[in-house]
């Protein structure tokens, strides 16, 4: 009788004897009871000298499932786990039938399926790639994919999961990262294919070509392979249907070249990474989208850490540095570390000073492999665009500041808006731009950088700059004629801010832009440009308190408008500096900036713009004693306001002659002289003139000894500065609002006022915060 027969016979009739290579190793199996198949499973493991621990990591099960079969626990092993711990234990031909014919004997009787296959099992793939090294974080994301599977032990959809990013932001590793903590999970095997979705030499795979690699993986023969790739699809899901198998396409380009390779059914589980959202495929297929961000602080100073091993203890502030120019991202983290592992005597400090400029940062966040270059991972990313879109791309090259809004950057692209909204979808899909909040727009740090660096070169540069400039400017004006219509150099017309808190609201949002713009428009020969920025922005830099902004704008607009020979731009923009040059008690530079500009002023018979500087020259002297001057100074300021019909100014100039009253003891002539300014104001709708006359009324009632109307007039002008958001102004009036509780006896509010002085005054980094500091304690 033939060894095959003897087999058959021996199934039927049940006379198996469990044999190791050295000759039997178990006693008679009695068919029907899970603890005598528990039995021949331990009793194969333990003639492999395996543990119970070591053979589940080599069938990719868990320990628990080995022990809960082995003693009998598990009331149905899996055919596939039954196979998977086939091949973990070696077992061939004599061995492996009697494995099947036990496991098969304790299986409740099910007609509809198929019997346990006798022969060889089938293919179980397992193409993974190696365990991402060094991998950290992803906290966040590791715990949605497994709160996405359902339990192995219910019969349910198993997911589609898109794990999305930019190119370098780690979307291979989370997934293979997850995928090996998983594999119990799996027990049918493990698909992986890289799609070359964004490779940055070689063409996307085409799904056909992927297609034969898993029918190959699966067992199916190639001449047994379709050759339509339709019907190469069909037979894929044939082959994966009912098998719990994980399939991972990674660097998908798009959702047409991911959707051939969805398995049939609901039993595999598919991760899917892309550099696109893949909207599509959340749409149509139900996928999880998974966005992967930056890396926060301590997980990028892990990888880096890991990487640099000692270096990094021995140079903190150098790895410091270094976190901050490699900005999150993990490719370039990995990239740093590896130059610096592979030169040791170089100090971590000249590799942060490397990456310090952006005109050579790219060039040391380079390898030899296109695939770890981060030119080469971006320049990859564009190659997928839409030529509009990838022009656009290159326009947000030029542009400077944290982030554009959608109207900037219709401008910048000469596009029609409706067509520059698709196109920032287009590149907020690929994950070059990020929409971070409505209608604002920016760019990854080392994005900008390469976005920079392909700007230089194109023949549209200089016509798109000058379209932002434009807008900056003009919007700018228009803000400055509605936040404080009494400076602007025109009237507010239709079309404008509907209101001043919209006006204020944009100069807010735009803020770091428009600051770093008007350096820009002066450094590239937009030299007009420059001025008209720092003339508006002059108000909202001194409300806000942001002096270091302030001097480096006006000095800007100084030196553009001498390029110009502009005297007047230079005369508003020396007005200013000097303005900000005695607020941070820089006396000397302050007065020597406002006779400049008295001199450019009355060389051009700009009467307003002089009795501006004249008004801030009075002012400096009555801080020095010099009240004789201060007065002539503040009495040329009113001739020259009057003469011009400036109402503001004048209440501005008389205000300065009440406060100069005060301080020389002619108190009833400065209640005078603030009520006279009041006047002025009645139809005017600049209101900081208003809020510096009560702080100069709550002054003479100090001065006289009515502290309780000192005090009513101080919470005045605090409301008012507050409601115009003149931060400094407010600092200023609750520091004299304190001194009026403090003389009045009332310590707590005196403490209360001082406190919210010294926030504001820390906030804008104002010298004053020290003496409340010192106040306070």
């Amino acid at each position: 009788m033939g060894r095959h027969r003897q087999a058959t016979k021996r199934r039927m009739t049940g006379d198996f004897r469990a044999r190791g290579p050295a000759g039997e190793v178990g006693a008679h199996v009695e068919w029907g009871t899970r603890r005598l198949f528990g039995e021949l499973l331990r009793r194969y493991r333990q003639h492999r000298a395996m543990t119970q621990e070591e053979l589940a990591r080599q069938a990719g099960i868990s320990a628990r499932q080995v022990r809960d079969l082995e003693t009998g626990r598990t009331a149905r092993p899996r055919p596939s786990t039954v196979q998977l711990l086939a091949d973990a234990l070696g077992l061939a031909d004599t061995e492996r039938e009697r494995f099947y014919q036990a496991a098969l004997a304790i299986a409740p009787p099910a007609p509809a399926s198929p019997p346990m296959p006798s022969g060889p099992p089938r293919a179980i793939p397992r193409q993974l790639p190696t365990r991402p090294a060094r991998f950290v974080g992803r906290i966040r994301e590791l715990a949605k994919l497994r709160g996405s599977m359902p339990s192995t032990d219910v019969d349910g959809r198993m997911p589609v999961v898109a794990i999305s990013g930019p190119g370098g932001i780690g979307k291979s590793w989370l997934a293979l990262r997850w995928a090996h903590d998983n594999l119990e999970t799996f027990p049918d095997g493990q698909l992986y294919v890289n799609l070359r979705g964004f490779d940055p030499v070689a063409e996307p795979m085409p799904a056909a070509v992927a297609l034969r690699g898993f029918l190959d993986a699966l067992g199916v023969p190639p001449e047994a392979a379709p050759a339509e790739p339709e019907a190469l699809a069909g037979r894929y899901r044939s082959v994966a249907a009912g098998r719990r198998v994980l399939v991972v396409l990674d660097n998908a380009r798009d959702t047409a070249h991911v959707t051939p390779l969805l398995p049939g059914g609901d039993s595999a589980t598919v991760l899917v990474t892309s550099r696109r959202r893949l909207t599509g495929l959340v749409t149509t297929h139900g996928a999880i989208p998974v966005r992967l961000g930056l890396l926060d602080d301590d997980e990028a100073r892990g990888l880096l850490a890991g990487g640099l091993g000692q270096q990094a203890a021995a140079e903190p502030d150098s790895v410091t540095d270094i976190l901050a120019h490699c900005a999150g991202l993990p490719l370039a983290l990995s990239i740093a570390a590896a130059r610096a592992a592979t030169h040791p005597d170089l100090p971590l400090a000249a590799l942060a000073r490397q990456l310090r400029d952006d005109a050579t940062r790219l060039d040391y966040l380079d390898t030899d492999d296109l695939t770890a270059s981060l030119r080469a991972v971006f320049a990859a990313s564009c190659r997928a665009l839409t030529p509009d879109a990838a022009r656009v791309f290159t326009l947000l090259g030029l542009a400077v500041g944290p982030d554009i809004g959608g109207a900037a950057a219709t401008s910048l692209a000469g596009s029609p808006p409706a067509a520059c909204r698709v196109t920032m979808r287009e590149l907020t899909d690929a994950h070059l731009v990020e929409q971070h909040a409505v209608d604002r727009y920016r760019l990854h740090d080392l994005v900008r950088v390469y976005a920079a660096e392909c700007a230089q070169s194109t023949v549209e540069r200089h016509d798109a700059l000058r379209r932002l400039f434009d807008h900056y400017a003009e919007l700018a004006e228009a803000a400055e004629r509605h936040r404080d219509p009494d400076e602007a150099i025109e009237p507010a017309e239709p079309g404008d801010f509907a209101k001043r808190e919209e006006a204020v609201a944009w100069f807010r949002a735009e803020h770091a832009v428009l600051v770093a713009t008007c350096q820009q428009a002066a450094k590239v020969g937009f030299d007009r440009h420059a001025c008209r920025l720092a003339r508006s922005l002059r108000f909202h830099l001194e409300d806000g308190g942001h002096w270091d902004e302030l001097t480096a704008v006006q000095g800007t607009a100084i030196g553009a408008a001498r390029r110009l020979g502009d005297p007047a731009a230079e005369g508003n923009a020396c007005d200013s500096l000097a303005r900000a040059y005695a607020r941070l008690r820089r006396y000397d530079e302050a007065e020597a900036h406002y006779r400049r500009a008295v001199d450019l002023f009355r060389a051009v018979a700009d009467a307003v713009g002089e009795a501006h500087a004249q008004r801030g020259l009075g002012g400096l002297c009555a801080r020095h004693g010099r009240h004789d001057e201060a007065f002539a100074h503040n009495q040329r300021a009113i001739d020259l306001y009057q003469a011009a019909g400036h109402v503001s100014g004048q209440a501005k100039a008389l205000n300065n002659m009440a406060f100069l009253s005060a301080m020389s003891g002619e108190h009833q002539r400065a209640l005078a002289l603030c009520e006279e300014a009041l006047g002025f104001l009645t139809a005017s709708p600049h209101r900081s003139p208003e809020a510096a006359i009560w702080g100069t009324l709550g002054f003479v009632h100090q001065q006289r000894g009515d502290h309780r109307q000192a005090i009513a007039s101080y919470r005045h002008a605090v409301d008012i500065t507050r409601e115009l958001g003149e931060r400094y102004n407010e600092g200023y009036c609750l520091c004299r609002l304190a001194e009026a509780y403090e003389a009045l006896g009332d310590h707590s509010a005196a403490r209360e006022a001082r406190q919210r002085a010294l926030e504001i005054f820390e906030e804008i980094g104002h010298p004053d915060a020290d003496e409340v500091r010192a106040a306070l304690s």
